[in-house]
């Protein structure tokens, strides 16, 4: 919490440094534009410091769909992997593949932003929340430990991330699930539709499965108030209130990264399954089904192979005076190389990136996040960024969004739908279609399945994985999964021979 006050010190200085000897009347002075930030303000900060914190590890470690209003003040019973010994309760272990796959068990459940590495491995800390640290093991019987210490979970002590071999045979599933990909069930008490996305079994042998619900209903959301100005063209602010300037709507409870990155592969496969390509291809097979069943029941899912997954809650801006808005809506990106500026030539390679960074130099942590297209800031930065000479400006209509911030805009609505605008080329192209990427606004729902319906759902259009008409392409999709539980949401390529055949070093590219 300390680096969070010191960078918001440190953008302070930066911005009122360029600004003391201007004598424009139209542009803000210093002190209006970056006024010390008062002792609310810093507590509000912190406040949605602990709340990002929360939505990743709490939910992690509690099973949690969503955290509750007073989560601050409650205590979880962990459910996260099994107690092995009965003696040391506190102890709880969880099946990974190998040491890639823990090193990245710990990347999903925690912040970028607030995660640090700490010699052979990584730390945690925030502020009144408690802490995490993960230490690599590299024996044959554990891969790595990660030291427990959070207020809200005091029966939890450590995790250890260890192959199958150690952890009892009752505590894994390797069974047929109940639940494929794409099934389709109504929740008997809110009759929302939820989609399975990540069924059970699979190369961790998960006893869960989990779903998502585009229905706006299940959502939480928050109001925070933002003051933002219009640019001048040296990228002063000036005393023009930007249009987007007032009560922006965030969401609380998104789905988390690793099933956002589920989500995201699945939908990719089976959103663009229409009625024509299903004719023209002669496949009717249990996907196309799917899509179909979908349509039927309400969900119209755009018919595309990219989507942007918003993911968790809300969070404090990484991004100091470079952005005006002091809170994020992050999340990740399944999309082409080429939307991210980025050239793959090798052949026959399938050009996709899973991303949930990018390189946003401005950023301490490089997140995507939706709310860029509603700060005048970011499109200065950005074309600063890019070359120093041909900025382009927001101006509201032809260059980022007009109005507030409103997370429910992105909930799925036709052609109403809000979309998400991710690449550099697209700050010159703003507004057309062909330069955005949909958005999946989602929550999710976790279930046990082993083998069995739950008591929780009714049947809408279930998936029976092992009778799929093209087992490759299911073969295909679990590749994937077992990847995104590996990886950082780094490039890759897809060989449809060899399969999954590189893996850049940097999630930032």
């Amino acid at each position: 919490m300390i680096k969070h006050y010191l960078y918001i010190l440190v953008g302070l200085l930066m911005a009122v440094l360029p600004f003391t000897s201007c004598s424009d009347d139209d542009n803000l002075s210093a002190d209006d534009i970056e006024p010390e930030p008062t002792e609310e303000e810093l507590a509000e900060l912190a406040a949605a410091d602990r709340l990002e914190a929360a939505n990743y590890v709490i939910r992690a470690f509690a099973g949690l769909d969503e955290l509750p209003d007073d989560w601050e003040t409650s205590t979880f019973t962990p459910q996260e992997g099994v107690v092995v010994d009965e003696a040391t309760p506190g102890i709880r272990y969880v099946i990974v593949e190998n040491q890639d796959a823990a090193d990245q068990y710990f990347r999903n459940i925690t912040p970028d932003e607030l995660r640090e590495e700490s010699g052979n491995g990584y730390r945690l800390y925030v502020e009144d929340f408690g802490s995490l640290t993960y230490q690599r093991t590299a024996t044959a019987t554990c891969y790595g430990v990660v030291k427990v210490n959070l207020p809200q979970m005091p029966t939890l002590t450590e995790i250890r991330l260890v192959p199958e071999s150690e952890v009892p045979t009752n505590a894994k599933y390797d069974g047929n699930p109940y639940y494929g990909i794409g099934s389709l069930v109504r929740d008997k008490v809110t009759k929302s539709l939820y989609i399975c996305v990540r069924p059970s079994g699979g190369p961790n042998r998960k006893e869960y499965a989990y779903f998502v619900s585009f229905d706006p209903k299940t959502i939480t959301t928050t109001t925070k108030k933002m003051s933002l100005y219009e640019l001048d063209e040296k990228g002063k602010k000036t005393k023009k209130s930007a249009t987007t300037s007032g009560d922006w709507i965030f969401a609380k409870n998104l789905v988390e990264k690793r099933i956002a990155l589920a989500a995201a592969m699945a939908f990719s496969k089976i959103a663009p399954l229409t009625e024509r390509d299903a004719t023209y291809h002669n496949y009717k097979g249990p996907l196309y089904e799917v899509s179909k069943a979908f349509k039927e029941n309400g969900i119209h899912i755009p018919e595309s192979e990219e989507f942007f997954v918003p993911y968790g809650s809300f969070k404090s801006s990484s991004a100091g005076s470079n952005r005006q808005a002091k809170y994020e809506q992050p999340g990740l990106c399944w999309a082409f190389i080429s939307r991210f500026d980025m050239k793959y030539n090798e052949k026959d390679k399938l050009d996709y990136v899973l991303s949930y960074v990018r390189q946003r130099p401005d950023a301490k942590s490089h997140l995507l996040t939706l709310t860029d297209d509603y700060d005048p800031s970011y499109y200065y930065t950005q074309s600063e960024a890019v070359d120093g000479d041909d900025f382009v400006f927001w101006n509201g209509k032809t260059v980022g969004y007009q109005k507030c911030f409103n997370i429910l805009d992105y909930a799925l609505n036709g052609d109403k739908t809000k979309r998400f605008y991710p690449n550099l080329k697209s700050l010159t192209h703003w507004g057309d279609p062909e330069y955005s990427i949909p958005v999946l606004l989602m929550t999710q729902k976790k279930i046990t399945d082993k083998g069995q319906a739950s008591s929780k759902f009714e049947d809408v259009n279930i998936v029976d994985q092992n009778c799929v008409t093209s087992p490759n392409l299911y073969r295909w999709m679990w590749a994937f999964l077992e990847y995104f539980e590996l990886s950082d949401g780094r490039t890759t390529t897809y060989d449809h021979d060899d399969g999954m055949t590189s893996m850049s070093s940097s999630p930032d590219i």
